[in-house]
C-alpha cells in the first residue's frame, strides 16, 4: 500500500470537506427549488404548474430513504425536520384554499 503523506492525507480531507459542502448546497437547492414550485403553483392558473405543485406535495409525503434526493434524505442533509416542511407546507395549502374561498 503506498504511503501518504502528511500534506496529501490534509489534502484529501479538505477536498472531501469541499465535496459534502457541495452535495448539503445541492441538497439545499433542491429542496429550495420545490418549495418555491409549491408555493407558485399552488395559486397559479397554469394547469402545468399546478400539476409541478402536487408533484412536489408527493415528493414531500413519501417516506421514502432508498434515493439520495429522497425528501426524507434532503431534508436530513441540510439539517431541518422533514415535518416541520411539511407543516409549513400545509398552512401554505390551508391559506390558499381560505384566501381562495373569500374570493368566490
Amino acid at each position: 500500500m503506498k504511503q501518504v503523506g502528511h500534506k496529501q492525507s490534509r489534502r484529501r480531507a479538505k477536498t472531501r470537506g469541499r465535496a459534502e459542502i457541495g452535495v448539503k448546497d445541492l441538497m439545499l437547492a433542491v429542496l429550495d427549488d420545490a418549495l418555491t414550485t409549491y408555493k407558485q403553483g399552488l395559486t397559479s392558473p397554469v394547469p402545468a404548474k399546478r400539476v409541478e405543485a402536487f408533484k412536489v406535495e408527493a415528493w414531500v409525503a413519501s417516506e421514502d430513504v432508498d434515493w439520495a434526493f429522497a425528501f426524507v434524505n434532503v431534508c436530513q442533509s441540510v439539517g431541518v425536520s422533514p415535518d416541520y416542511v411539511r407543516a409549513c407546507m400545509a398552512r401554505w395549502r390551508r391559506k390558499v384554499v381560505r384566501d381562495d374561498d373569500l374570493v368566490h
